[in-house]
């Protein structure tokens, strides 16, 4: 059997995902153990959602293993397990293009990212809008017991801020365009003034783009206990 459930966090604690969850106990109404056999190469666990997409959220799914013992058995008595919380603990910048209006095939080589932009332009057809195409390479080597990190290139687009000559944040409305390999992404991503969240435009009036800025996530992994009582069995 398989029970399924989800972790939430508050908006000030952003997740980027979970460790492997692990049981701790797991007994049935007539006090018999739920866990599977040490022995059959899960150690009880299934990892699932461990990177939530890559994606910064508020919430991430997680599956555990469990084994049937006496059919008479109706409930999940009790039920104890711990997971690893990644949590975004701060972001500092990785690298930044000066005046992208006027950057043309520029590159800028960060700590962990080297990024390529092709064109910086704003939308003929809606104005204050900008389409930033860029192409971002992964400098360290992939690790090789997992491979490429596809959670990396997948959550690039939510580390890009485009700011104006007064430091105003433009929003992010996210790629139209997404090319990946893991390594390797190429990105058309949108940026505007409308504040797409209240379909209403922003407060702030916004000046010129004056800089592109990619930053680099810190992270910190928080081992949380979870319990659930009386779920019925099917």
């Amino acid at each position: 059997m398989t029970l399924s459930f989800q972790v939430q966090s508050e908006p000030k604690n952003p997740m980027l995902g979970i460790t492997q969850p692990v049981l701790t106990e797991a007994k049935d109404d007539l006090g018999g153990s739920l866990l599977p056999p040490a022995n059959d190469g899960r150690n009880g666990t299934y990892r699932s959602g461990y990177y939530n997409g890559g994606y910064r959220g508020h919430n991430s799914y997680m599956n555990v293993n469990l084994t049937r013992g006496d059919k008479a058995a109706t409930t999940i008595k009790s039920l104890k397990g711990r997971v690893g919380i990644v949590l975004l603990s701060g972001s500092v910048q990785e690298l930044a293009i000066a005046d992208p209006l006027k950057a043309k095939k520029h590159v800028a080589v960060g700590r962990n990212v080297q990024m390529e932009l092709e064109s910086f332009e704003e939308d003929a057809n809606q104005k204050g809008t900008y389409l930033a195409s860029f192409t971002a390479k992964k400098l360290a080597p992939a690790d090789p017991e997992r491979g490429d990190d596809y959670a990396w290139s997948q959550n690039l687009w939510q580390r890009l801020e485009l700011h104006d000559d007064k430091g105003n944040k433009y929003y992010c409305y996210g790629p139209n365009v997404h090319d990946n390999n893991g390594g390797t992404v190429k990105m058309v991503v949108v940026f505007g003034t409308e504040d797409r969240r209240t379909g209403r435009p922003g407060a702030v009036k916004f000046g010129p783009p004056k800089k592109l800025q990619l930053n680099e996530w810190l992270t910190i992994t928080h081992e949380v206990e979870f319990a659930f009582k009386d779920i019925p069995l099917p």
